[in-house]
């Protein structure tokens, strides 16, 4: 089955990801969006498991706060550079594998430059970035989940999106986080 994975570090993404995990689960079901908190069980290999999935038929959400590059370990290295790195494993299985892999950048985050990224990773420099902002989350979200309907994914019929017949009159709906979202029909 085709998955959503949403890929981020907890010490400056975990309320982003776990808020967008919410949205993409209300708008694409339980069974197509996996975040690790919810999907993967005590005991359980979480690179096993993770890895296991990522293929062509995914789209990996790597959601990148302004440090995301520069975060270092307890030794002071980078820990994009390091090879055991859970996030660098995940990308680099997506490129390998072929997922759809699209970076989201967090409130103001700017792309890091090619030469920010260590050379296997690159080519994310080269790849057209999402927003995800507090201030504009449902229309970061609605971007989000449409360049994934793009990719193949497909909402569940019990999803937000409802005719203007059945919704506000102004087109408009709420997100699961209650925020105002413009549906398409």
């Amino acid at each position: 089955m085709r998955k959503i994975f949403i890929s981020y570090r907890r010490d400056e993404a975990e309320y982003a990801a776990g808020a967008l995990g919410r949205d993409l689960r209300a708008r694409f079901g339980e069974d197509q969006v996996f975040r690790d908190k919810e999907n993967i069980a005590g005991g359980e290999s979480w690179k096993k498991r993770v890895l296991s999935e990522i293929d062509r038929d995914s789209a990996l959400l790597i959601l990148m706060g302004r440090d995301w590059v520069a975060l270092r370990d307890k030794e002071g290295r980078r820990r994009i550079d390091n090879e055991a790195d859970p996030m660098r494993m995940e990308i680099l299985d997506g490129l390998r594998d072929g997922a759809a892999v699209i970076p989201v950048l967090l409130e103001n985050t700017q792309m890091p430059a090619e030469a920010d990224f260590p050379v296997e990773l690159r080519g994310l420099a080269e790849r057209n970035a999402l927003t995800l902002r507090d201030g504009d989350w449902g229309h970061d979200v609605e971007r989000i989940c449409v360049n994934l309907e793009g990719a193949g994914f497909r909402p569940v019929a019990s999803a937000s999106r409802v005719s203007t017949a059945q919704g506000p009159e102004d087109g408009t709906a709420t997100s699961s986080r209650g925020w105002p979202i413009k549906l398409i029909v």
